[in-house]
């Protein structure tokens, strides 16, 4: 799989990316704290924590 063109990026895929670059590695909840505990539905048509699906 090959990484998306930052421009591609979603708003919340940035968000994301931008937090891990400071932080270095990041737990989802670790995101969590820093993003809330948004959900979304995953391709199995359950519900994800949306900082985890981006």
């Amino acid at each position: 799989m090959h990484p998306k063109r930052r421009e591609r990026l979603t708003a919340l895929q940035k968000r994301v990316l931008t937090l891990v670059e400071q932080l270095g590695e990041a737990h989802p909840a670790d995101l969590e704290a820093h993003l809330g505990a948004e959900r979304a539905v995953n391709p199995w048509g359950g519900y994800s924590k949306a900082s985890t699906r981006a």
